[in-house]
């Protein structure tokens, strides 16, 4: 992994906000998993990755929008 734990804690966590804003299911041992990998990390460096830009968060929604309309289109 190329960034610090606090950074990647950090996202996840924003990911999992706004999923569960949405009421977007997914499995919290998963979650549990990454937090308990990064515990150790200071968090008050946190740096978001400067990648994940208006672009990339379009990218994303239509990725999950492709990945929806496949899944219940069938």
């Amino acid at each position: 992994m190329n960034y610090n734990k606090a950074t990647f804690r950090a996202y996840v966590m924003a990911v999992v906000g706004e999923m569960n804003k949405r009421k977007i299911k997914y499995q919290y041992k998963y979650y549990d998993e990454i937090f308990e990998f990064c515990k150790d990390e200071n968090f008050l460096d946190v740096v978001y990755y400067p990648e994940h830009n208006d672009r990339y968060l379009r990218q994303c929604y239509y990725n999950l929008q492709e990945k929806f309309d496949r899944r219940h289109n069938n």
